[in-house]
């Protein structure tokens, strides 16, 4: 299975994003593609951002198809930077990167409340 993760603050939400996540599961043949809404950018400290609940339900309107996974699982796990969720991905997917290929498992790391994950 082949997954990509599309990280942001999503604030808010909006066509362009949508395109993106369409184009990357189109030209990359993702079988899934994680929507991981972020609970901010740490290099933005000082912007005003909307709430994660309501950026998470936003991105649920826009993000129609079933291969789109929307998740705030970062939230949870407090992790702020890239470089952190990959490593936590990876810590909760073990064997799953290898020859540059990734198949991890086939939903987003899960967590209670608003924090995990929706499908499509």
């Amino acid at each position: 299975m082949q997954v990509g993760l599309f990280g942001g603050s999503f604030n808010p939400p909006h066509a362009g994003h949508s395109l993106v996540a369409e184009i990357a599961l189109r030209s990359l043949r993702l079988d899934q593609l994680w929507w991981i809404v972020t609970p901010g950018n740490p290099l933005k400290a000082g912007r005003e951002i909307a709430p994660l609940a309501e950026r998470i339900a936003l991105s649920e309107a826009i993000a129609t198809d079933p291969r789109i996974k929307v998740t705030a699982f970062e939230a949870a796990y407090s992790v702020r930077y890239t470089a952190d969720t990959l490593a936590l991905v990876r810590a909760r997917n073990p064997g799953s990167i290898s020859s540059g290929s990734w198949a991890p498992t086939t939903s987003p790391i899960s967590t209670a409340g608003s924090a995990g994950v929706k499908s499509h």
